[in-house]
């Protein structure tokens, strides 16, 4: 939808200049926000305007996307602040609203401070007024007004608020009642909801009729104009049907009162629902709402998913406590589907309030509202927040006998715990899950825990363990159709294949995650997998191919609001623009991404990103700032006990350290990393590693170094007889930069 929303008004604005105004924007949902963001590049390439209109509220998303243009886009970006008018511009307007009225200096200064350069304040004085006949027409001087005696008993209102209610105090107890009711119902209200609230019907086409004519309510812009334009139309239709239903035409409704029932009117002015809305008491307030729901459930009692929203909203303002928990529980559930994240989180901060009201115990619905608010936090890589959820959970299992939950807990905890880095504990604690999900024999469990030993054993670089437990998850998870929990053993299985060069393989599972992503929707799993797939790219020489998958997996991943996900992708977008040699957009990649994963304390990502600034500064011949970096990128990975990333960047230190004509140091650095690699057996690429050592021997005058560069040669000729492409495996030896520099060798 977003796709196609840009592309449509991409090529709209390429016919003619276009203006897109978006006005009220404080109030957009989170997902309306973001479809709105996605024409932004737009006006980079076509002339499209976009105005928005919102209020200075900077908790909202509006204000989140003002940032994103005057950051993103600040070339083309002008923001204009709505000031107050001057004291001399709201005399000038207070004579244009009221031309000839005369009014005493005292009453004109009461006026005038009081609105404090607010236009709308003095509208809603003005009408005040005249509805007091305080000021009427001149009969002598048509357009103009006089003041009257009664300006003496007007008191002018100290806020908006209270002017707006000094209008509504104008009008009848009944008519006053009905602009509750409708405000009750929205800002934009159906009259056959009205009606249904409405205990005398008889009298409701007067309040409408008076509120309309205060200006306090209309039709919507279509309904007007259809009920003014539309005639001559509306009697061809009409003369049709006539001639094909004869029979029955007395028994239908006609055009007209098929309009009146369907019509829709609107507050012109949201302070004004605002106001009305405020003026009732609290308890009066939730029974309107409790009725509009009930309402709402008969008008789409065969579209209540679809609608959820609008009914949760009512029936959390109201006091019927089951309707709002089943209510607000779909909303959420449906915004987290979503991806609109902080909408969901909101729905189900909702649904604990409500369940904590509950008169009866319902601690397994706690338990799985905040189980999957913390997956949530999950996604936005707000680790403390999700740390909060968890030990509430705990909280709620220690007085409940429950292992399987024990065991949800345990598996969440492991994955926040190897998010954060610290894998001993996250080990210890899948081993629990594991134990807690087979002694009730929950398969599902079983394969859950099982992924999650499996990634562990990924991370730490025990390849043949993490395989096989992940081949057995997966197995489980196809079984009981988990295929949320299927992606993910995928993938590691295809990041297993990736680092140990099995270039097709990696990219069976990752297309294979893929399509399972998409089948569900899943945009969070999408961008993942995207970059993973882009990192084969990189692998195989298709550097452009894996920029393409980066760029989109970097849209995804905004989208969702995955930080920890945006710093790899980030980090892709470096490596595939350093082996281009774009050496300053790769520096800017991995700069972002340091930056990004510094902000999260991901020490496994901010160890990547050193090593990436290192490459950079090596290809540029700066190698004291290169020894830095790999320094930096070694420590980070071996403070975690990572030594399969350790090993690579001290190979990549005795580069920098050649370069600087250290080669005792080289031969430490590389010594060190050759030894790791013995306990190591795989490593992406290896060849690089070998190569490495080669050229640090040689510059010793070892007479061993032809045996390594031969390695390097073997490692590289072994990866490429496993794409079984001919085109794609000629392509991996000639593109690729380190099988490049392995065969000039060779020669």
């Amino acid at each position: 939808t977003a796709w196609a929303l840009r592309e449509f008004f991409k090529a709209y604005a390429s016919k003619q200049p276009t203006v897109i105004i978006l006005d009220d924007l404080h109030w957009a949902d989170e997902a309306s926000i973001a479809l709105f963001s996605e024409l932004l590049p737009i006006t980079d390439s076509a002339p499209l305007m976009l105005l928005l209109i919102f209020r200075e509220q900077r908790t909202k998303g509006c204000w989140q996307l003002r940032d994103k243009v005057s950051s993103n886009y600040n070339h083309r970006y002008e923001e204009i602040m709505l000031a107050p008018l001057s004291r001399a511009n709201s005399r000038r307007l207070l004579g244009v609203l009221l031309p000839g009225a005369k009014f005493s200096n005292d009453i004109s200064n009461q006026i005038l401070e009081k609105s404090t350069g607010n236009p709308f304040y003095l509208e809603e004085v003005v009408r005040s007024l005249i509805d007091s006949k305080a000021v009427v027409p001149d009969p002598e001087n048509e357009g103009h007004w006089l003041v009257t005696d009664k300006i003496e008993d007007i008191t002018v209102p100290d806020t908006l608020q209270g002017a707006i209610v000094a209008r509504l105090d104008n009008l009848t107890e009944g008519v006053r009642q009905g602009l509750r009711m409708a405000a009750v119902i929205g800002r934009q209200f159906e009259l056959k909801l009205l009606r249904g609230l409405a205990k005398s019907e008889s009298e409701m086409e007067g309040w409408l009729s008076e509120l309309q004519k205060e200006g306090l309510i209309q039709l919507t812009g279509s309904q007007r104009s259809s009920s003014s334009n539309g005639g001559s139309q509306r009697k061809k239709a009409k003369s049709q049907r006539v001639m094909n239903l004869l029979d029955n035409l007395m028994d239908e409704p006609t055009e007209d009162e098929a309009d009146a029932q369907d019509a829709t009117y609107t507050f012109p002015d949201a302070l004004v629902q605002e106001v009305a809305y405020g003026s009732l008491l609290v308890r009066r307030r939730q029974t309107f709402h409790g009725q509009v729901g009930l309402l709402l459930e008969k008008v789409f009692k065969d579209d209540l998913e679809q609608k959820c929203e609008l009914l949760a909203y009512h029936f959390w303002h109201s006091d019927d406590i089951e309707k709002a928990i089943y209510y607000v529980e779909m909303a959420g559930q449906r915004a987290e589907a979503a991806f609109a994240n902080e909408t969901a989180v909101t729905y189900y901060n909702q649904l604990l309030e409500l369940l904590a009201k509950q008169d009866r115990d319902n601690w397994e619905k706690q338990f799985n509202t905040l189980l999957r608010r913390q997956k949530i936090y999950r996604i936005q890589s707000n680790y403390d927040a999700r740390q909060a959820d968890l030990d509430q959970m705990a909280t709620i299992l220690e007085a409940h006998d429950a292992p399987s939950y024990l065991g949800d807990l345990y598996v969440n905890k492991a994955n926040l715990y190897q998010a954060i880095n610290q894998y001993d504990q996250a080990f210890e604690l899948a081993e629990k899950a594991l134990a807690l999900k087979t002694q009730v024999a929950d398969k599902k469990g079983i394969a859950q825990a099982n992924a999650q030993l499996g990634a562990l054993h990924y991370i730490r670089g025990n390849y043949d363990k993490a395989e096989s437990t992940l081949q057995q998850a997966r197995l489980d998870q196809q079984e009981v159709a988990d295929r949320d929990g299927e992606g993910w053993s995928t993938m590691y299985l295809g990041m297993i294949q990736l680092m140990q060069g099995n270039y097709d393989g990696a990219l069976k599972y990752h297309t294979q995650a893929m399509d399972i992503a998409k089948a569900r929707n899943d945009w969070f799993q999408r961008g993942i997998h995207l970059t993973n797939a882009a990192r084969v790219d990189v692998r195989l020489g298709l550097y452009q191919a894996a920029l393409l998958k980066f760029e989109e997996s970097q849209e995804m991943r905004n989208r969702v609001g995955d930080l920890e996900g945006q710093g790899f992708t980030m980090h892709g977008m470096g490596t595939a623009h350093y082996y281009l040699q774009n050496y300053a957009q790769a520096q800017t990649n991995f700069n972002d991404s340091l930056e990004l994963r510094q902000k999260l304390n991901d020490e496994r990502g901010v160890g990547f990103s050193y090593n990436g600034l290192g490459l950079v500064a090596l290809a540029q011949g700066e190698y004291e700032q290169a020894e830095t970096h790999f320094q930096k990128a070694y420590e980070a990975h071996h403070n975690l006990g990572l030594e399969g990333n350790a090993l690579i960047h001290l190979s990549y230190l005795s580069q920098a350290r050649l370069g600087m004509g250290d080669n005792p140091g080289a031969l430490e650095a590389s010594n060190q990393a050759m030894a790791l690699l013995e306990e190591q057996k795989s490593v992406e690429e290896v060849q690089q590693i070998y190569l490495n050592h080669f050229r640090v021997l040689r510059a010793q005058g070892d007479a061993t170094a032809v045996a390594w560069l031969q390695k390097a040669h073997e490692a590289m000729q072994e990866q490429a007889a496993a794409i079984a492409d001919e085109t794609s495996r000629q392509a991996f030896l000639d593109q690729v930069s380190v099988n490049k520099e392995i065969l000039a060798e060779m020669e």
